[in-house]
């Protein structure tokens, strides 16, 4: 914590000191005027003087102010540097300047025009050429900026999960096309909690090599350039998803209730619905756990439901400290519900999201791979690439290895390793193809898909695009890479891969179905040049465009629509060769 050690005047000392032999007239002065103090200079010893005034006896230290008079000492106390340094908190709400006084133990005591202080290098950084070199980080060092909720678990396991392949000479499998990579640096890594704006404000003034997010940066920021006047410029901000996570509304095992329709979650948490039975469950009151809605959890929940409702928070509702916390709270309660990371769930269980259309996805790792859970939200970490020393390039590369996606897993969140699905598996999703609907779709359309996929397995893999362009996302771009290298070691030797196109509703089928095709297709040849122009032999890759066919959500709102535009990867065997998947 930060130490107040003394303030001007108020926090000079009155001493009942004895006269010495020093008695004559000074003057102590502050360059702000702050301190401005006359009397007898009684004694000056170890950098603080005694000076005998009309408010009495005052003891002031000798950094603060300057000694005018005959009487002064000759010699000046040595300040560790009389340049202006900046020492600011790791959650950016505390930033003063002034100049280093000493730096000891990991304190820096530190002198400003309103006192002195002690601060542990710990919770702040000083930003200044006369910053103590002993604060300084070393060059190898990797800061990772983390907001809170992944610095509880999922940074810290990574960067432990990393120290143990820096081993000299230790290959590392990967996914991400590249060589293995050979980690023969002593890693120094530093995990520096703050909240969320300060975590990006971090990494742009480049206190911070890495920035660790639970929600995504504003496109603006991201599209900064090294060069912003030269057209075509490298982004100054590089974004990779690091993982992801699904938001739970969780109840407790005894709650009858399995599912519940995306507006009532609404209606529920303001404080619309108050009673089970509104919903199909037991007569009894809902009781209310939830997050600050500036946490991860909070800023998420509000994003996707309450905000787009203009709803707030009801007043019963139970604020806790921790998405661990709601859970338990919920565990305990069997009138309670909640919201959660997937990674928070523990022996509560998350109700199934069921769209005003009917259509209902369950919560589960594989629904949060293909992004299809209505309240899936991705990790992201962020890197400057002005400034991207190279231990950092391997921790970025380590994250996506394979190692790397069980450390993912075991801290409770989902990896990007590869699963699939069967088709037998996927009932719920041909039942809202068929779901009565305003989509121009004819019955031999859905017959048609459903005749492709008979004997498919639908893999995790599923791409999107940037928000009204024809350029996959940051996680389309690598998967694509990861999709490749899977196909250069033969996972899917003597597979067909299908890259099947679909679009939400809005417009005309046929134009929808035409811009499926073409995203499909663009997909398919991204993975081509991606492999450098050549399939393997025993490998066929099909793109098909089914426009409206198939949504995965409802229509009608926002995030129903993008979560239905999608490109997704099936395989299934080429008659003859056997399964290898």
């Amino acid at each position: 914590m930060w130490k107040a050690q003394s303030l001007p005047i108020a926090t000079a000392l009155v001493l009942g000191l004895a006269p010495g032999a020093m008695a004559d007239r000074v003057k102590l002065q502050s360059e702000d005027r702050g301190i401005n103090v006359s009397g007898d200079l009684i004694e000056y010893s170890n950098g603080i003087y005694h000076i005998r005034t009309d408010l009495g006896d005052l003891k002031i230290r000798a950094e603060q102010v300057t000694c005018i008079g005959d009487p002064c000492p000759t010699a000046d106390v040595p300040a560790l540097g009389d340049d202006i340094v900046v020492i600011k908190t790791n959650d950016g709400r505390i930033e003063l300047e002034g100049r280093i006084l000493a730096f000891e133990d990991g304190i820096y005591k530190f002198g400003t025009s309103v006192g002195i202080f002690e601060v542990p290098a710990s919770e702040a950084q000083c930003i200044g050429a006369a910053c103590p070199e002993a604060a300084k980080p070393n060059r190898n060092q990797i800061v990772i900026s983390t907001a809170p909720e992944l610095s509880a678990s999922l940074i810290p396991a990574l960067v432990d999960g990393f120290e143990r392949y820096t081993a000299p000479a230790q290959d590392v499998e990967n996914l991400t096309g590249l060589e293995p990579v050979k980690f023969s640096l002593p890693a120094d890594l530093a995990v520096q909690t703050s909240d969320a704006p300060s975590v990006f404000a971090n990494l742009l003034e480049g206190s911070a090599v890495l920035a660790a997010l639970s929600q995504s940066v504003e496109p603006e920021n991201l599209g900064q350039a090294a060069n912003a006047e030269e057209e075509g410029a490298e982004p100054r901000i590089r974004e990779q998803v690091l993982a992801l996570d699904g938001l739970a509304i969780i109840v407790s095992d005894d709650n009858p209730v399995r599912a519940i329709l995306e507006e009532d979650i609404v209606r529920v948490f303001s404080g619309e619905i108050t009673n089970w039975s509104e919903i199909g469950g037991n007569d009894a009151p809902i009781n209310l756990y939830s997050r600050d809605r500036n946490s991860g959890s909070g800023s998420v929940f509000f994003d996707l439901l309450m905000n787009p409702a203009r709803a707030s928070m009801s007043i019963s509702a139970t604020e806790l400290v921790s998405d661990q916390a709601v859970s338990e709270a919920v565990q305990e309660d069997p009138n309670g519900i909640g919201f959660a990371s997937f990674a928070a769930v523990t022996e509560t269980r998350p109700l199934a999201i069921r769209g005003a259309c009917g259509i209902q996805t369950p919560l589960n790792p594989f629904t949060i791979k293909t992004e299809e859970y209505p309240l899936t939200r991705r990790l992201y970490l962020y890197q400057n690439a002005d400034n991207v020393p190279q231990m950092a390039r391997d921790f970025l590369s380590y994250t996506q290895s394979a190692e790397a996606q069980q450390v993912i897993q075991d801290a409770g969140f989902v990896g990007h390793d590869v699963s699939s699905l069967s088709i037998n598996e996927q009932g719920l999703r041909f039942v809202a193809s068929v779901l009565p609907s305003e989509r121009d779709v004819a019955l031999e359309d859905v017959q048609g898909v459903m005749l492709e996929l008979a004997a498919a397995d639908r893999i995790s893999l599923t791409y999107r695009f940037e928000q009204g362009t024809g350029q996959l996302d940051s996680r389309g771009q690598a998967d694509l890479a990861r999709l490749a290298e899977m196909i250069r070691a033969g996972v899917f030797r003597n597979k067909e891969l299908l890259l099947l196109g679909f679009t939400d509703s809005v417009g005309q089928n046929n134009l929808n179905r035409e811009l499926s095709n073409t995203r499909a297709a663009q997909v398919r040849d991204a993975l081509i040049e991606e492999l450098g122009g050549d399939l393997p032999e025993d490998v066929v890759v099909r793109s098909v465009g089914y426009g409206e066919l198939a949504p995965l959500s409802c229509n009608d709102t926002i995030l129903g629509r993008q979560t239905n535009r999608r490109v997704e990867l099936w395989t299934k065997d080429i008659v003859g060769a056997a399964d290898t998947f």
